[in-house]
């Protein structure tokens, strides 16, 4: 006959106390997945535009990619004179855009929209970069967002430019729900002046000292762009644009984000 061993007597003030730790860490594990689900609601959405047809080729706004090292370096090294004089960059522009600035620079950015701060966009043309389209959120879930670019002087036309400001303006108005759209330029910068003013930037004021111009830090011209703004500015940019290429003006109306892959 099998010999049954006693059962410990339960211990009913345990089971009420494990009882309640469970409580508590299930409560902990729901309220970190709500966390999790707001904090990836917040996030901006990492996406592709194109490729976009136009007279001279092909444009293309995407992350950058590993492959993309040779071409980057190249376009920051012609452009150093157009581009220096508004970056905080050290004395040797070269180190600062070799291919291990360029590692640094694709996984800084990576890091930032992985945490939903930021967006970095590289502006192909042809398959070659031509520039760099930036938005920067001023936290997770905030309503505004600053613009930063850089293009490539060499680039004789204007429709890239045009094509990767309004496909990514509509993406942070119409995608993100973003209110407002910040711009700065330095006082001295008469070409991104020209370029915000197209848009329908509106001029708030200087700020005194706020960042690099010229090797030191300069006046810069605070800009804004409301909803009202755009709505109001982008028939006539898309206009502009079917003037100069009808066919990107097609292309524009028909573009719609997709998800990169991962390289």
């Amino acid at each position: 006959m099998q010999q049954q061993h006693p059962q410990p007597a339960r211990d009913s003030t345990s089971a009420l106390r494990i009882g309640r730790d469970h409580a508590r860490y299930l409560i902990r594990l729901g309220r970190g997945r709500v966390r999790s689900l707001r904090a990836a609601r917040q996030r901006p959405i990492v996406v592709s535009y194109g490729p976009m047809r136009y007279q001279h080729g092909h444009i293309e706004l995407r992350p950058l990619r590993p492959g993309d090292a040779a071409s980057w370096c190249e376009a920051q090294i012609a452009n150093q004179e157009a581009i220096s004089p508004w970056w905080a960059a050290s004395s040797d522009w070269r180190h600062d855009h070799d291919n291990i600035a360029f590692v640094h620079h694709r996984r800084m950015w990576a890091h930032k929209a992985r945490q939903g701060l930021a967006a970095n966009f590289a502006v192909i043309v042809n398959g070659a970069v031509r520039g760099e389209l930036t938005t920067i959120l001023s936290g997770k879930g905030a309503t505004e967002a600053e613009i930063v670019l850089w293009m490539d002087r060499r680039l004789t036309d204007k429709q890239p430019i045009l094509a990767a400001l309004t496909v990514v303006i509509d993406h942070l108005f119409f995608v993100l729900d973003i209110r407002r759209i910040a711009g700065y330029q330095s006082v001295d910068n008469m070409n991104g002046r020209r370029i915000m003013y197209f848009l329908n930037f509106k001029e708030e004021g200087v700020l005194r000292d706020f960042r690099p111009a010229n090797g030191a830090l300069g006046d810069y011209a605070a800009r804004s762009l409301l909803v009202a703004d755009w709505l109001e500015a982008r028939p006539k940019v898309f206009a502009h644009i079917a003037k100069l290429d009808p066919e990107l003006a097609a292309e524009l109306g028909r573009v719609t984000p997709r998800t990169p892959s991962r390289d």
